[in-house]
């Protein structure tokens, strides 16, 4: 399904059903929970642009079971959010502001390396020490469809970064301890914010389609694991890649202050990367050939669940 056609879905959905909606207000909430990471980085190298595939390695990791913390806050624009609909909803030119900032850090997950030469294969290991950052801002036009149902369409910016160290390989490949592998998405979205507020509780949600415009997969191993089994630090990138995002509050409010749940998905894919090895031909000991050509390719799958605590003004 291509973008206008998951658009003119959403549209539809939030005709049809009454539960969607958002209420636009001033507010900052604090946000901590648990969060469950899944990277996958594929490699391919070949002989020659076209040519034959001598060689395949994947970076592969899942459970990668995380505690984190944040904020995120909305800010009505000056001057129209005097405008009043419905009892307090705004005029539906009113323009505002969304950002959220989130770190996070687990103690790890489970972790294989699969190369493709005979004499190496699959290596599973442990994932440890995982670090999280996400950050987020968008601009959102706030429409209300009745004095308790409206929505947004909005458009955005979005930064993600995973990162964490394989520990715990077998005897045979002991020296791979220490191995730090990260992925990083980055770039535009647009999508639509909706919620649904009856009495003191608010039912929000929304969708979110994002292009890729930079993805960043470093591969860094310790410095005597060059020497002992020919392997080598490498950086892989691309600018060619989308993802989705969806997310759903609901909030309980009484006074200025909010208490509730968010659940928050994400999956993003980059295409089309290419591989940087610095110093191949050393970290190898010679005994293989610098690559002539090469692509690279990330798959990041997210799911997150917290406690949100907040106040209005």
């Amino acid at each position: 399904m291509n973008l206008t056609k998951k658009l003119m879905t959403l549209g539809l959905f939030a005709v049809v059903n009454t539960a969607t909606a958002f209420e636009l207000s001033n507010e900052i909430n604090f946000l901590t929970g648990w969060r469950t990471d899944k990277v996958h980085v594929n490699q391919q190298v070949y002989d020659i642009k076209g040519g034959e595939n001598i060689q395949t390695r994947r970076d592969h990791a899942r459970d990668l079971n995380t505690w984190q913390f944040g904020f995120r806050g909305v800010f009505a624009i000056p001057n129209l959010h005097d405008q009043c609909y419905c009892d307090g909803y705004v005029d539906p030119n009113n323009l505002y502001v969304r950002a959220s900032a989130m770190w996070g850090w687990g103690t790890g997950g489970k972790y294989a390396h699969i190369f493709s030469i005979s004499d190496i294969g699959r290596r599973c290991a442990k994932a440890r020490n995982v670090n999280t950052q996400d950050y987020d801002v968008a601009l959102g036009w706030f429409i209300p469809v009745t004095c308790n149902i409206g929505g947004a369409p909005v458009v955005g910016w979005n930064y993600d970064n995973v990162e964490f160290t394989g520990r715990h390989f077998s005897s045979n490949y002991a020296d791979a301890n220490g191995t730090k592998v990260s992925s990083k998405y980055v770039g535009p979205y647009v999508g639509v914010d909706l919620a649904w507020n009856q009495c003191d509780w608010l039912v929000a949600a929304g969708y979110e389609f994002h292009w890729v415009t930079c993805w960043r997969s470093n591969y860094k191993v310790p410095g005597d694991y060059l020497d002992t089994l020919n392997y080598q630090t490498n950086y892989r990138r691309a600018h060619c890649g989308t993802g989705d995002v969806a997310h759903a509050d609901i909030i309980y409010s009484w006074c200025q202050w909010d208490m509730g749940l968010n659940f928050k998905y994400r999956y993003f894919k980059s295409k089309h990367g290419r591989n940087k090895i610095p110093s191949f031909r050393e970290a190898a000991g010679g005994n293989l050939h610098a690559p002539n050509y090469s692509k690279t390719s990330g798959n990041w799958w997210n799911y997150e669940l917290n406690l949100v605590i907040g106040t209005r003004f």
